[in-house]
């Protein structure tokens, strides 16, 4: 597909974040980082903790955390995360299934990039119900974290496209930042009325969406190469004042 918004270049494939874009987990990941802060001798999270945290990579938020507090304490985190981290909890967003099951119906190049382990990604697969769909995957370790371009880079890599011909979702600032870094085009998701939509704008999200439908909908084109990436049919939260053509 081809978009205005990327100068008239074709877009192949399509990035996925995982937490809080395909599964709500942001209120079990912040209770497990309360978590080892209560075992490992630290203050409870603040407000300004919540940055370093969503959409942040595993090794940037233990060392927010718990850089301080001497490398002992920070390797104890780490095995702690890798003995909680796999069961955490994770619910479909609505939409999500159907989202990666009709990207993948359809034919188009999909990974998923995402800072969790592979056995609790390997977890939420099976929870959408996509075990056996053909998906690329990026994982925790396999690169630089978010806002790092790494991620993104290397699922582009892995599904033999290149970066600035892949469209990101993204929900959190760390990975629209990733997005941009690695020249791809990035879609943001938040829901109506969150002040998060104008961050993701701030970091260089094309258009904030509210729902995974609108998502869907503008992402039909994906594969048609004689289509552009239209206008979402739902309302977007916030745009950056282009519209899709």
């Amino acid at each position: 597909m081809t978009s205005a918004l990327a100068g008239g270049r074709r877009l192949d494939a399509v990035l996925l974040d995982v937490d809080g874009v395909l599964v709500d987990t942001e209120e079990a990941v912040v209770e497990l980082w309360q978590v080892l802060c209560l075992r490992l001798g630290r203050p409870p999270l603040d407000d300004a903790d919540h940055a370093h945290i969503v959409g942040c990579a595993v090794e940037h938020t233990v060392d927010h955390l718990f850089g301080t507090l001497g490398p002992d304490v920070v390797d104890r985190a780490h095995l702690m995360l890798a003995d909680l981290e796999p069961a955490l909890p994770a619910r479909p967003v609505e939409g999500a299934a159907e989202l990666v099951h009709d990207l993948c119906a359809r034919g188009v190049p999909v990974a998923l990039v995402t800072g969790a382990s592979r056995t609790r990604l390997d977890a939420v697969v099976r929870t959408l119900g996509a075990a056996g769909q053909p998906l690329t995957a990026v994982t925790a370790g396999e690169s630089e974290g978010k806002p790092h371009p790494g991620p993104y880079l290397l699922a582009a890599r892995r599904l033999g496209v290149d970066a600035t011909r892949c469209v990101v979702v993204e929900d959190a600032v760390a990975g629209v930042r990733s997005a941009i870094a690695a020249g791809a085009i990035c879609l943001g998701l938040a829901p109506a009325g969150s002040p998060r939509g104008g961050a993701l704008l701030d970091a260089g999200a094309e258009a904030v969406l509210e729902t995974l439908d609108a998502v869907r909908a503008a992402l039909r084109p994906v594969g048609d190469r004689s289509a552009g990436l239209p206008a979402p049919t739902a309302t977007p939260s916030t745009t950056r004042g282009t519209s899709w053509a």
